[in-house]
């Protein structure tokens, strides 16, 4: 659960070269979203033990529930096609609330 600040923290201390290329990160940015992007595509994610028991149980009771992410809408919407009961979860606030 690392930042998007610290990944580029990172990057830019193995790589500095890069930072000298594009010292915004825009454009490697980009470059990451769209490969994280294709390789959800490629490739189901797993729910983690007891998620999907979990949702199914509060969408039967009708309790009210969110999810909250850093994620942007984009990758979540891939992650959101592979599993039903994640389609059903009422309210999705992403990097671009």
């Amino acid at each position: 659960h690392y930042s998007s600040e610290k990944f580029r923290q990172e990057i830019f201390v193995e790589y500095p070269e890069l930072q000298q290329q594009d010292p915004t990160w825009e454009i490697l940015y980009r470059e990451k979203q769209s490969n994280m992007e294709r390789m959800l595509k490629e490739d189901t994610v797993g729910l983690m033990p007891g998620v999907k028991a979990l949702l199914t149980k509060l969408q039967d009771a009708n309790i009210k529930h969110v999810v909250v992410t850093h994620s942007p809408l984009s990758l979540i919407s891939v992650v959101k096609a592979q599993h039903e009961v994640l389609q059903n979860i009422p309210h999705w606030i992403t990097r671009q609330d």
